[in-house]
């Protein structure tokens, strides 16, 4: 891949010429010259230079086989915000040097470990990142009651950067409250975005502790937004439900219909770096949340492309295997809708 952007070798503005100049023998200014490739401002945004995708591998297609259409759109807006080509191009591996794996203690589970790009706006590592949290979630809280609770805040058609600032600002002062401290020990608290007729960015939260009256909620929860006392408040009692809402709301900060609007996805991009998805507080600040032991023995099979030119050769054991990993993955995608 080249070093640098094609850009970088242009001429400046100044060395083509492009630029006002006077001209001393004239009663008045001469008006600025107009490079070609200049546009109205209220013409539609200029394209820019995007840097060519990869020849996409069959290991690659096969790890995002259920989402390449959502991938390819935030590629194009990612090179739009950022023109980072080092995480284009960790996007665009993501998936590469795929190897089989085989539990030893289970032969007939199978496994894939391959390069990732573990970028939140990747559909297939946000998942994967999410059932990793789920079960380290529910392991856990065990048997334990808890909560699970939403803040929203009006939607409204301000920027999302001042939204976000409103909702993050308004729980702080939420959990600096006289009712939260009684009632609520720990928890962790998940991000997401939807957008209708406005921005309208909300918290999911897991919580432990006691019984938290809603409309006592409601109310301070007006009284700090100003604007909102929309709040909901949900018994769970096992840990198949919790697992159900985090897989749900952990794996997507951004609701899929904001994935095919350019206008909005290039926003949310430039609003998100720096902000937390997903985080602790209270008694369960300074926990992990993302990381879990894997303590299963996992043997090597082979590379993965090689077990899929097997499979299209005919081969018994590879049709066996690729379809395990193939039903594998449909299943979990299916459960986590």
């Amino acid at each position: 891949m080249p070093k640098n952007h094609p850009a970088d070798d242009l001429a400046s503005p100044q060395d083509l010429g492009w630029e006002e100049q006077e001209d001393a023998s004239a009663s008045s200014p001469t008006p600025s010259r107009v490079h070609p490739s200049e546009r109205d401002a209220q013409q539609e945004e200029v394209q820019p230079y995007v840097q060519p995708e990869m020849p996409m591998s069959r290991t690659v297609s096969f790890r995002h086989s259920s989402c390449r259409r959502e991938r390819d759109a935030v590629r194009d807006a990612l090179v739009w915000v950022e023109g980072n080509t080092k995480r284009v191009d960790r996007w665009d591996r993501c998936g590469q040097g795929a190897m089989i794996l085989q539990d030893a203690a289970n032969p007939d589970r199978y496994s894939l470990r391959s390069m990732i790009c573990r970028d939140r706006f990747c559909p297939t590592c946000s998942r994967e990142r999410s059932r990793t949290i789920a079960r380290h979630l529910a392991s856990k809280i065990g048997d334990q009651l808890h909560r699970f609770i939403t803040l929203t805040i009006r939607h409204s058609k301000e920027r999302l950067e001042d939204l976000l600032t409103k909702l993050l600002h308004s729980f702080k002062e939420l959990r600096r409250t006289r009712l939260w401290k009684k009632k609520v020990d720990g928890g962790c608290a998940f991000l997401e975005i939807k957008y209708s007729n406005g921005w309208h960015p909300h918290l999911h939260l897991i919580t432990v502790g006691d019984y938290l009256p809603h409309d006592e909620l409601a109310k301070e929860w007006l009284r700090i937004t100003k604007d909102s006392s929309v709040v909901d408040i949900r018994l769970i009692r096992d840990p198949a439900t919790t697992a159900r809402y985090v897989a749900k709301y952990a794996s997507k900060p951004l609701s899929r219909e904001l994935i095919f609007q350019p206008r909005l996805l290039r926003e949310a991009i430039r609003t998100l770096p720096g902000r937390k998805l997903l985080w602790t507080f209270g008694s369960w600040r300074g926990w992990r949340i993302h990381e879990e032991k894997d303590e299963t023995v996992w043997l090597t099979v082979g590379p993965l492309d090689v077990w899929l030119k097997l499979a299209d050769a005919g081969d018994a054991e590879a049709l066996k295997i690729i379809g395990k990993l193939r039903r594998e993955r449909k299943w979990q995608e299916e459960h986590e809708t």
